[in-house]
């Protein structure tokens, strides 16, 4: 490993334990309703995220318009794309990851605004509703835990059963089942990369050091919906749909930093092998 690549992997470690802290921090107090539940902004507390209210163009269909299109360009960018599947397996793996993971994100987007309320509560019980909403939710998170923590199948469906089971013997409310999908995604997500650090420090250190930093804005965003949601800037600018318009657009944003400004580190790496 280069100095240079051990640089970005020493500097992406460090930035994915700053993002587990925060992660946990965040959560908690968000389950916990600290440091009051009067503090939380009335527009979050209703749906669990921003949705803002009597909008023109509602939250939900903004959010999915972009999630959507973002997994359908991304699809296209990496299909058959032999040259980046030569020069970038780990980009292109990562651009893959966010097509199903953005698309299922934008169904689900989807599916709230159709049926016009909020995440149903999780239910165990015999009646058609209930069972529909847990089949739903473990094939998400068959999905999600496989493609986007990296499990593999029947480990991603076993590990699906204990996400929820947790979920329901916390007695996550409704409105806070994005909060805790979310963590429980980026807590996966960072604990896979940390996984690979090796696999990447052989490979390409820039490209994770690249996502460690994806994490820190989802964060800012995430605090700004809790807080500020129907104030200032961010209803104006459609509230949740600021945070999925990050998501759909971080894709290329790896695309483009890793092609561009991860090139120099690729040819440095190229170079020592020759000499």
């Amino acid at each position: 490993m280069n100095s240079t690549n051990q640089k970005f992997i020493f500097a992406g470690v460090i930035v994915h334990y700053i993002s587990l802290v925060i992660n946990i921090c965040m959560t908690s107090a968000a389950m916990l309703g600290w440091p009051s539940k009067s503090a939380y902004d009335s527009w979050w507390t209703t749906s669990g995220f921003c949705v803002v209210q009597d909008a023109s163009i509602p939250t939900e269909l903004l959010c999915y318009l972009s999630l959507t299109a973002s997994a359908i360009i991304a699809y296209a960018l990496t299909k058959n794309n032999k040259q980046l599947k030569q020069d970038n397996p780990l980009l292109l793996e990562r651009i893959q990851t966010s097509v199903f993971a953005n698309a299922a994100h934008g169904f689900g987007h989807a599916f709230l605004w159709f049926m016009g309320e909020a995440a149903p509560p999780l239910e165990i019980s015999l009646r058609p509703a209930a069972i529909a909403n847990i089949l739903m939710l473990v094939a998400f998170w068959v999905g999600s835990l496989k493609n986007v923590v990296g499990l593999p199948t029947d480990l991603a469906a076993g590990m699906s059963i204990v996400v929820l089971a947790a979920q329901y013997a916390l007695h996550v409310p409704p409105e806070l089942a994005f909060t805790y999908s979310q963590s429980v995604i980026l807590l996966g997500g960072t604990f896979e990369q940390l996984r690979r650090r090796d696999e990447y420090s052989k490979k390409d250190g820039f490209l994770f050091f690249a996502v460690s930093l994806y994490y820190l804005p989802l964060f800012v965003l995430y605090f700004s919906e809790m807080f500020l949601c129907s104030k200032g800037v961010l209803a104006e600018l459609g509230g949740h749909a600021v945070y999925d318009l990050y998501l759909a657009l971080v894709p290329f944003g790896f695309y483009y930093a890793v092609t561009m400004f991860g090139r120099g580190d690729k040819t440095s790496n190229i170079s020592k092998k020759v000499d």
